[in-house]
């Protein structure tokens, strides 16, 4: 069986010494078999990465839920450029969780994945404790470490898979110094991002960092609603490209899309497999784990006046390393109907026009 489960491991091993393949090989079949706990509340395929500054590092340290349950956990040291992948099982005992190494795949573990379990056990021990205060808002608890003499603020937050942890910090020090920085899920079983994600984690599109030219601006009808928009913008008819499914206007100055904006209606009936779906909440949190890679510190989920709910976050587009901001506004209507607003820029756009953008969004008003 070897690698036939896992054919992303074996790609990434190709660099390995023929031994730790030879090794990997002959236990990857059997990595989960005895696992007590997969983090029941994270999807398969889903993964996050940590930015840990601590000892004078840059590292990112990750972990990935398989499709049959295996843990794997990878770090990467940007300093040295090492890597170290094992395979983690999660135990339980009557008081706590227990995080221990499964199969060493390659790298040192001593260096990297001893600091780690005891990172992932204070963790896992803490959001077990404080299970009941975790919710949509951020949390942050108490950690105290007297033998050390100082004080440890953990940040959980339900957005985040796995442990819920957002961010550590001692508390007698301003910024943390772990932070979730990396959401992401496989798109395919051939998806081998997890294993390459390297520092820095995105570049600067310098050819979207642009101000906006003045041109003159109408109020155009779209789905229901009117919208000032000014002769940059192009409308894309339903259908015209295969991805586009509602009719939406495309921003073209430096590109053929530097951004864009439309407002669709969907019926939830219509995807049976997403039966689950009741409220704006929940549909919210669909489109965000229906993005392959998000920016953790970039997502907000607020509730606005009139009852809508907003997203705001950032995604990277892995290849290139350029980042997307998105804003979404989603409405519950009658029976299983939704209405959604999606804007999308060039995060350099965004950042430059950010007041041109949300003026075009709040000139939006019912017909």
């Amino acid at each position: 069986m070897g690698f036939v489960k896992y054919p992303i491991i074996k790609k990434f091993c190709f660099c390995m010494s023929q031994a730790l393949i030879l090794f990997a090989v002959a236990y990857a079949a059997t990595i989960s078999a005895e696992a007590k706990y997969d983090f029941p509340n994270t999807s398969s395929g889903q993964y996050i990465f940590y930015y840990d500054t601590r000892r004078d590092a840059k590292r990112l340290t990750g972990i990935m839920k398989f499709y049959d349950g295996t843990i794997v956990c990878r770090t990467f040291d940007s300093i040295e450029k090492t890597n170290t992948i094992v395979s983690l099982k999660i135990l339980k005992t009557d008081k706590e969780y227990e995080v221990v190494p499964d199969r060493i795949f390659t790298g040192d573990f001593n260096r990297d994945i001893q600091y780690v379990l005891v990172d992932f056990n204070n963790i896992l021990n803490q959001q077990i404790k404080h299970t009941n205060k975790i919710n949509d808002k951020k949390n942050a608890f108490l950690d105290p470490w007297p033998e050390f003499g100082y004080d440890l603020e953990h940040v959980f937050w339900k957005q985040i898979p796995f442990m819920g942890l957002y961010s550590t910090r001692r508390t007698d020090l301003k910024d943390p110094f772990y932070q979730a920085v990396i959401i992401g899920r496989m798109s395919d079983s051939d998806d081998v991002n997890f294993f390459n994600l390297d520092l820095p984690i995105y570049k600067e599109k310098l050819s979207a960092k642009f101000e906006v030219p003045i041109k003159k601006s109408k109020v155009i009808s779209h789905s229901g609603y009117l919208i000032t928009l000014d002769e940059h913008w192009n409308r894309i008819d339903a259908n015209k490209i295969p991805e586009i499914k509602h009719e939406t206007y495309w921003y073209s100055v430096d590109s053929l899309r530097d951004a864009q904006i439309g407002i669709e209606k969907i019926d939830i009936s219509d995807f049976p497999n997403q039966s689950k779906i009741k409220t704006a909440k929940d549909l919210g949190n669909l489109i965000l784990r229906s993005h392959p890679i998000l920016l953790a510190d970039t997502i907000t989920v607020s509730e606005l006046p009139n009852g809508e709910l907003q997203l705001d976050f950032v995604s990277l587009e892995f290849q290139s390393r350029f980042r997307t901001k998105h804003i979404y506004r989603i409405k519950k209507l009658s029976g299983n109907k939704f209405e959604i607003l999606n804007f999308s820029a060039f995060y350099e756009t965004f950042t430059k026009n950010e007041s041109y953008f949300l003026d075009v969004i709040k000139s939006i008003k019912p017909e």
